[in-house]
């Protein structure tokens, strides 16, 4: 597993009612922000007989958890882009998020 430093790491939001830094700066926790897949990629199913077939799963859906400290002005941008996409289902799960690690040699 890599570690990265939040100096290295740019992270954006963007969707109805916000375009966010999420990144360095934004006073992001200790804990940081988590990538993580909804699915796993791969099923393994095995039959009567015991041989084994496994099936790739396309799904590309993630789960983005971001964690701010309790100061961080970015909470209230975030809870305002919620109370605008929960207003209508046009507007829900159409937010957008890039994360890179910048490369500074």
């Amino acid at each position: 597993m890599a570690a990265y430093s939040f100096l290295d790491v740019v992270c954006a939001m963007a969707g109805p009612g916000i375009a966010q830094n999420l990144g360095s700066g934004a006073a992001v926790s200790e804990e940081g922000i988590t990538i993580e897949a909804v699915e796993d990629k791969n099923v393994m199913t095995v039959g009567a007989d015991g041989k084994v077939q496994h099936s790739l799963i396309v799904l590309e859906a993630v789960t983005v958890t971001i964690r701010l400290l309790k100061t961080s002005p970015v909470n209230a941008l975030l809870m305002a882009a919620y109370e605008i996409q929960s207003a209508s289902s046009a507007l829900w799960g159409r937010n957008v998020f890039t994360v890179t690690k910048s490369c500074n040699w």
